[in-house]
């Protein structure tokens, strides 16, 4: 679990984290539909979650025979034209996992109600990748 969010951070590929057999994931932000998303890998066969620099920090994870959660605190761009305005938002994610420890389902559920401006970048400025 920890690699997977290590890896989101650092915009690297988790494809090798991921069954190869119908991964699928969701995220719950607000009322969910229920319905799952399958992983896409792209011509490479890589896969790359999250698409703006994040940041994860108060970090914790729980795990079973077959499951693993991370609770954590998220800064983010809640929007593309406007990336340097960041966010901050308290989200718990779900996995399960294979017989190989791989997973095959990511829920991630984030609750709204702890969404908070946090400081924006300076504009024109995106920050590198976290040192982990």
């Amino acid at each position: 679990m920890s690699e997977l969010f290590d890896n989101i951070m650092l915009n690297e590929d988790v494809s090798h984290l991921w069954s190869s057999s119908s991964a699928r994931s969701a995220q719950a932000f607000a009322p969910w539909n229920g319905r799952l998303v399958e992983m896409q890998r792209d011509e490479a066969g890589e896969m790359r979650m999250g698409a703006s620099p994040v940041i994860y920090t108060n970090r914790r994870s729980f795990s079973g025979a077959g499951w693993a959660i991370e609770l954590h605190s998220v800064r983010l761009a809640a929007n593309p034209k406007r990336p340097e305005r960041r966010y901050g938002l308290e989200i718990a994610v779900l996995n399960r996992l294979d017989r190989e420890g791989r997973f095959t389902v990511l829920l991630e559920y984030g609750a709204p109600a702890t969404m908070a401006r946090q400081q924006d970048y300076n504009a024109g400025y995106a920050p590198s990748a976290p040192k982990l």
